[in-house]
């Protein structure tokens, strides 16, 4: 994709996939350097080891250490805030609370699920709407806004909001959500923001850099602003974004439906094992690394509940690795339309977009059973692999087998792994 020369460059790292599906658009300006990181006592479960595969210069890269100072990292309480911005040519037909409802209390319940309590947002609404000191078409804020028209509507929302009161004291991300009925608004704009740190908003003692633009309809896609919340906190989107000559192209070929990063309207969206131990979630134990040549047995618990090993990787290279975990009905994911143990690769030299994670699908001639219609990709929707199956790559040298499953859902795997690879892994 054509990148802008402005020297903060913004980097377009979602599309929405129809016209009447919200656009979510996440718009990353790199600046020379980055906010400072958060402390040490709000990460205490940082990855390490052999399997912890570093970050590379790829665009949002999966590398899962370091964290990316850019980001803030969902431990601990974050402070967001949350306001409503309406505009002076038109009078809104909905209130604050109605908007509001469609995102509290979901999107804070939705990752304290996924991190097993880990992930405390407090997402402060504003009571009232901040009008505007010029109409949506002044700002031109279309799919794809060029950085300069997101900064200047965001300051100004921004600027509007504490003249009229609002307080922004301890938040570390902002919320700013449009009138939806207003004439002209581009349903397709929803977009999250990294401001440059020349641009970085400092009021009321915070300084904030990750802000998320909501131009979502009256009836948002549920999980739309679940999405935009992990790409403020540094995650790429897992779809693939389809050529310009190939409208046809696949959205959702790579991870389907098994985490909100591929699909706002996932109906498994709990975030893949890898990048709930990017997070932190994960505590000592939970991660077996495989980074030497043989064959090791593990037992994994399903990553929608708490204990247990939940992830199992193995290195492959410096930049790719195989990683397993059990997908279960709880949680995030009870409308699954599958259990087992679920296989992906992953690249961290592969941007935002591009393919960065792979799902192995177990049974690939298969589809969305007739009780499961709302797959957005039916040929993943049974992807997991079950007791008695396995999957070889790599000239038979790698093999995943499933030896069980136990009565608390817990599933045993052997691993034969073949060395690390010293060159990049394209499998």
């Amino acid at each position: 994709m054509q990148r802008s020369r402005l020297s903060v460059r913004p980097y377009l790292c979602a599309l929405p996939r129809v016209a009447t599906v919200a656009g979510v658009l996440c718009t990353v300006a790199l600046a020379a350097a980055g906010a400072a990181a958060p402390a040490a006592s709000d990460v205490p479960d940082a990855p390490s080891g052999d399997c912890a595969l570093p970050r590379t210069h790829s665009w949002l890269s999966e590398g899962v250490t370091p964290w990316a100072a850019d980001h803030v990292r969902p431990v601990g309480t974050v402070k967001a805030k949350m306001i409503f911005v309406r505009f002076p040519d038109h009078t809104p037909a909905r209130t604050p609370q109605q908007l509001a409802a469609n995102y509290l209390p979901s999107v804070p319940q939705f990752y304290a699920r996924a991190s097993y309590g880990k992930a405390k947002l407090a997402i402060d609404p504003a009571p009232a709407y901040t009008t505007m000191p010029a109409s949506i078409t002044t700002y031109g804020i279309r799919r794809a806004a060029p950085y300069p028209k997101v900064l200047q509507y965001i300051h100004d929302a921004v600027a509007a909001a504490h003249r009229s009161g609002v307080s922004f004291r301890g938040a570390r991300t902002l919320y700013i959500v449009a009138d939806p009925d207003a004439p002209g608004i581009d349903h397709d704009a929803t977009a999250t923001t990294t401001l440059a740190k020349r641009d970085t908003i400092t009021i009321d003692g915070s300084s904030i850099r990750n802000v998320a633009v909501i131009w979502e309809t009256a009836n948002p896609d549920p999980n739309v602003v679940a999405h935009e919340s992990g790409h403020l906190f540094g995650l790429p989107d897992l779809y693939v974004q389809p050529k310009q000559d190939d409208p046809q192209d696949d959205w959702d070929s790579k991870v389907g439906d098994w985490d909100l990063m591929g699909d706002q309207r996932a109906i498994a969206p709990e975030f893949l094992a890898w990048e709930k131990w990017k997070f932190g979630w994960f505590g000592p134990g939970q991660v077996d690394c495989v980074a030497q040549p043989g064959v090791t047995v593990h037992t994994l618990s399903p990553t929608e509940l708490a204990g247990g090993t939940k992830l199992v990787v193995i290195k492959r290279s410096d930049t790719g690795a195989y990683a397993v975990e059990v997908r279960s009905r709880h949680g995030n994911d009870s409308r699954a339309c599958a259990e087992g143990v679920l296989l992906y690769h992953i690249r961290t030299d592969v941007s935002s977009t591009r393919g960065p994670i792979q799902v192995r699908n177990a049974h690939p001639n298969s589809s969305a059973p007739p009780n499961c219609r709302k797959a957005q990709e039916p040929s993943l929707a049974d992807a997991p692999f079950r007791p008695g199956e396995s999957y070889t790559a790599d000239h038979s040298r790698f093999r995943l087998q499933v030896l069980g499953k136990d009565a608390r859902g817990n599933y045993r795997v052997q691993i034969t792994a073949p060395a690390p690879r010293v060159a990049a892994d394209d499998d």
